[in-house]
């Protein structure tokens, strides 16, 4: 899509060359690129040295120079010999926050002065680079909020399949004193000295309950494949009460 900007405007301003460059602290790198001639079109960067295009970033404005040669502002830079920069027109790359991240910019080879018309043009164009910059931008971060958002969903699931894990472990080490302890209240059930008191008769009725209740319980916090739900309410008192 930059790409298409560039070639609009190096054939709409008759300019040989257009390019979106990003600017940092010791670089410009080149978005997009149009005419751009060798070793340049192929590195996609120049240091500062070569930059026309920091000027717009450091004066949050448009640079426009007729005769690089003769401009105070950008004589000293390297790009005049290197990349045959002669006149240059460039705007401000905003993002939503006013935040200038390049230049959008035109470059001819030989000195030349540009209408108002053509300035005009160059700003609408950048207008819209910006926002396919922007449009980029939200793109990947909602990319990459999808991929943590799965890689959340995996990390719930796999905590989900421990917990059931561990919950199935736990419940089978507690069926095996349950029923040391079912087998022991039935003994007692039939041993003649608890059938000739009713005090007594009436506890081991108790304790059997409550080990029926307690094995109820085990079953629900079963692992789901047991069939029984992984988690359930259980009132607590009536699992203790009457002891």
């Amino acid at each position: 899509a930059l790409n298409r900007y560039a070639r609009i405007a190096t054939q709409a301003l008759r300019a040989p060359v257009s390019l979106v460059s990003l600017v940092d602290d010791a670089r410009q790198f080149f978005a997009a690129a149009q005419g751009l001639d060798a070793p340049w079109s192929e590195h996609r960067q120049t240091p500062l040295s070569h930059s026309f295009c920091q000027h717009v970033v450091n004066e949050r404005s448009a640079l426009v120079v007729e005769d690089a040669r003769s401009d105070d502002r950008v004589c000293d830079n390297l790009a005049i010999e290197d990349l045959s920069v002669a006149a240059y027109a460039g705007v401000p790359l905003c993002d939503p926050e006013g935040n200038v991240l390049g230049s959008f910019c035109v470059i001819d080879d030989r000195p030349r002065r540009w209408t108002s018309d053509e300035l005009t043009l160059l700003r609408l164009l950048a207008d819209a680079v910006a926002e396919e910059i922007e449009l980029a931008r939200r793109t990947s971060l909602a990319e990459k909020a999808e991929t943590d958002l799965a890689e959340i969903n995996q990390e719930i699931a796999a905590a989900h399949q421990r917990a059931a894990e561990h919950n199935a472990a736990v419940m089978h080490d507690l069926r095996t004193p349950l029923q040391v302890v079912s087998v022991a209240v039935k003994s007692l059930a039939e041993h003649p000295s608890i059938r000739t008191s009713e005090t007594l008769t009436k506890t081991i009725e108790m304790l059997g309950r409550n080990v029926q209740q307690a094995f109820k319980l085990v079953k629900v916090g079963a692992h789901p494949s047991s069939g029984y739900d992984l988690f359930q309410r259980v009132n607590v008192a009536d699992l203790v009460g009457g002891v």
